[in-house]
């Protein structure tokens, strides 16, 4: 079988190597990856898109991008906080009542249980990390 590396300069297969799609997410499914199931970049979130990362019990890290003049979905989460740092943009942060905005690498804190969002009040995409 090639690997990944041997592929990615040759996004098409050959016809009749289709077939090999199902030994890739056999092999997938074996070790237990979630990419068997569940594509790492979802486009579902309004305004953007965002891709994990890494993922363990404790954890989860994800590069979010938030289209410009668009913002995320007001959210409050009991079991989890969520810590952003701008890569790319400007972001404006609510957190509960307070709205501020943060540059390429700064970062804001939204503790649990309190509702936050973010906006990319920009003309460019807003890249941040999330863990």
């Amino acid at each position: 079988m090639h690997s990944y590396r041997d592929r990615r300069c040759h996004p098409y297969c050959k016809k009749g190597d289709a077939q090999r799609v199902k030994e890739i997410v056999d092999k997938l499914k074996e070790d237990g990856r979630i990419e068997a199931d569940e594509h790492l970049t979802s486009y579902h979130r309004p305004g953007g898109n965002y891709t994990i990362l890494e993922e363990s019990p404790r954890y989860k890290t994800k590069r979010i991008v938030v289209n410009p003049c668009e913002k995320l979905s007001l959210q409050m989460h009991q079991h989890r906080s969520e810590h952003w740092i701008v890569v790319k943009g400007t972001a404006k942060v609510s957190i509960g009542e307070k709205k501020i905005f943060i540059h390429e690498n700064e970062s804001a804190y939204a503790p649990k249980s309190i509702l936050h969002r973010l906006e990319n009040p920009g003309s460019v995409h807003l890249e941040i990390r999330e863990v």
